[in-house]
């Protein structure tokens, strides 16, 4: 490369600066030389050259344009400007003339390579803009990308088959959960397979020690990594889970034992086991503590409701325990029904009927029989709250804290001190929560790496909160419509888990009957005219006899559905307070579901004919029709309302017409009913009567004949 011949000030001062008799020669500001650098590499610069220290990134700041030559301005403009014309590389230099390498003191290769390398392009970061950045744990990038492609290839985890009982399906589930799973060195032969001891360890707070013969389980030790007596209370109940997962029911063989169950049992520790920190974190203490505190109010409100059914009948203490479960704060159990972890227990269908309800010949009567014998739960439908642990950001939610005093000894305030402005009116009492301090983790033990904790003060980095949140899963899940969906997940500060606008080809019966819609909702016409479901059931009357209804469903006005699968909380107080609510729409479900998610087994032949308006208008004796036609009404705002029009032997026009109302923890209220005449009390009676009668039985088909029995002349 030739040099121009120049005489401009900047490209004098580099000659002199090569020379080492006049090293301390100052150089322009614009761009260090070659030698200026090397000095700052040696050198430190003294105090009184300020004006001439590189500054971070390697660019010497100019203190005031006038120190700097005309020539260098006009070779920084044409530097500019083609920059601003180059290609996007940060990095690449390009000038318009040689001219304008001289003036930058790069009229050889090795100054552009140097200056090139010293430069620095000003790029904004997130923090620059105000985004708080994490750094990225590639590991779990990885895991996330392969857990995709096993989804997609192996389908849902819920429909995922784990093979048979044994001792290598064991080994293969643990180390699909993520779990570590070794084997005895001296036994590690392939002889000893299916014979042999299997240790199954987390990374936390996790062991499990299997004992195998003949490659069925025989014992399994549990142990959690927590000195909490409350905590080791309970690892014998969850490895008697995992031991009933394993082992063949009466009758069953080996061979036809599946893994699946345990898979999932395995899969809740492991999780649980993953989001912890070791020796600071332990999401095992979180979930007992909140076992502990709604234990505390489960057995205060029971003994209050054991002092009202007392004085009614039998079965008191059954009787107490259904009264919590179904209309107070629930019913909490650690690893029951065969499932690893807590479980809020807040609805039974039919939980107001007993062995003897059954058993007695009017077992339609609003006042049966007393019995001592409690009834089995094993086959009524529980609906339940899985209590757990999932990652989360608190800057969203707020993090998971360790504490078992979640609410006070005493249980309950009086009304003077609670703010509830209902407690308030009511004069009631209302549960003594309390406020446990956060749980925050130590910055000097944390993994950088570690994904699950996150600053809680960015500037001081002292602390962190960790990126875990509790988390109720609904089990069963609950459909409702996507309105009363979004008030639940707003109330409790997780209104963004929903998706801002419903799913307009799922309406309310459409979810909970499984029904999809064809045509989006909003293409349908406002007033529906044709049955949105209907079935055809064998229904057992009072006195043994079998009658065939016909059952249809209307919905007027259709509504967005939305099945709800799971609800953060940052306070157990958050899931007590929508507990009414849920069943609302568990009890509501119920009922539908009961009639309208049935097959058609026991339709009717084709020489059988439904009762028609037809024949009621002409008189036909409806105790001898061979189908009782049933319309219900579905409506679901402001509150949902369930209208019936059923025959009825002697009521006006042969049929009546009955609308009831479902409230909360699954109150029904008849609001109006043209079966019973007489006085307003005598209706107002009557129609206490058969909410009663509706709340009791649980089931349509039922009610509508112990109505046509007990009103029908």
């Amino acid at each position: 490369m030739t040099t121009p011949k120049t005489t401009n000030a900047s490209f004098v001062s580099k000659q002199s600066s090569s020379n080492p008799a006049h090293a301390n020669t100052q150089t322009p500001r614009s761009v260090p030389s070659t030698a200026a650098k090397a000095s700052s590499l040696t050198t430190p610069q003294p105090q009184h050259a300020s004006s001439s220290k590189p500054a971070a990134g390697g660019i010497a700041m100019t203190s005031s344009l006038s120190q700097t030559s005309n020539s260098s301005l006009h070779a920084l403009s044409a530097m500019s400007n083609n920059l601003l014309a180059a290609s996007p590389s940060a990095n690449l230099l390009a000038f318009a003339s040689p001219a304008a390498l001289a003036g930058l003191d790069m009229a050889t290769p090795s100054a552009l390579l140097d200056a090139a390398a010293a430069s620095q392009p000003m790029n904004l970061t997130l923090s620059d803009l105000g985004i708080s950045s994490h750094k990225r744990n590639e590991d779990d990038d990885r895991r996330l990308k392969l857990d995709t492609i096993l989804a997609s290839l192996l389908g849902p985890r819920h429909n995922r088959r784990f093979g048979r009982v044994s001792e290598e399906g064991l080994r293969r589930v643990g180390r699909w959960a993520g779990l570590d799973v070794e084997v005895e060195a001296k036994r590690e032969a392939r002889k000893f397979e299916g014979n042999r001891p299997v240790a199954v360890a987390g990374k936390n707070n996790v062991l499990i020690d299997f004992q195998f013969k003949n490659n069925l389980p025989t014992h399994i030790d549990l142990s959690f990594s927590s000195q909490d007596q409350a905590v080791t209370a309970h690892q014998a109940a969850a490895a008697s889970v995992l031991l009933d997962d394993l082992t063949p029911l009466p009758g069953t063989s080996a061979i036809n034992t599946k893994l699946d169950r345990f898979a999932a049992n395995l899969e809740t520790l492991a999780r649980l086991d993953k989001l912890s920190v070791y020796d600071q974190l332990n999401c095992f203490e979180a979930i007992t503590g909140v076992y502990e505190s709604l234990k505390k109010l489960y057995e205060h409100e029971k003994q209050a409701a054991r002092t009202i059914v007392q004085a009614k009948r039998g079965n008191a203490e059954l009787r107490a325990e259904r009264h919590v479960l179904c209309k107070r704060s629930g019913r909490p159990q650690m690893h029951a029904r065969r499932k690893i972890g807590l479980s809020l227990d807040y609805w039974m269908e039919k939980s107001n009927m007993y062995p003897s309800d059954y058993s007695d010949a009017s077992a339609m009567d609003i006042d049966p029989k007393p019995s001592d014998t409690p009834r089995k739960e094993s086959g009524d439908t529980i609906f339940a709250l899985d209590i757990t642990a999932e990652a989360g950001t608190p800057d969203a939610y707020s993090s998971i804290r360790v504490s078992s005093s979640w609410i006070a000894d005493r249980i309950f305030k009086s009304a003077e001190e609670t703010t509830d402005p209902t407690d308030l009116l009511s004069g009631t009492q209302s549960i003594d929560w309390q406020d446990p301090a956060p749980t925050l983790l130590s910055d000097s033990n944390q993994n950088n790496n570690d994904a699950m904790a996150i600053d809680s003060n960015p500037n001081t980095g002292a602390q962190k909160l960790p990126a875990v949140r509790f988390v109720a899963r609904l089990n069963p899940p609950l459909a409702m419509p996507w309105t009363a969906a979004a008030a639940i997940l707003q109330s409790v500060g997780a209104a963004d888990v929903l998706s801002a606008m419903p799913d307009v080809q799922r309406t309310y019966e459409g979810s909970l009957l499984q029904k999809p819609s064809d045509v989006p909702l909003l293409n349908k016409p406002l007033q529906s005219c044709g049955p949105a479901a209907s079935t055809t059931t064998s229904v057992l009357t009072p006195d043994g006899a079998s009658v065939q209804h016909e059952n249809a469903l209307y919905v007027p006005r259709q509504d967005f559905g939305h099945v709800l699968t799971s609800i953060p909380f940052a306070h157990p107080r958050q899931v007590v307070a929508l507990l009414p609510v849920l069943r609302q729409w568990a009890y509501l479900g119920s009922l539908l579901k009961g009639t309208f998610l049935r097959p058609n087994s026991n339709a009717p032949s084709q020489e059988e004919s439904s009762l028609s308006l037809a024949d009621l208008m002409s008189g036909t004796d409806i105790s001898s029709a061979s189908a009782v036609a049933v319309d219900v009404s579905l409506s679901t705002q402001p509150s949902p309302t369930l209208e019936f029009v059923f025959p009825v032997k002697g009521a006006e026009s042969g049929s009546t017409s009955l609308s009831t109302s479902i409230s909360a923890d699954g109150h029904v209220v008849v609001l109006s009913q043209n079966v019973v005449k007489g006085s307003q009390e005598e209706q107002d009676k009557a129609a206490l009567r058969m909410a009663k009668a509706l709340e009791l039985v649980g089931d349509i088909g039922v009610w509508v004949e112990w109505i046509r029995n007990t009103y029908g002349q």
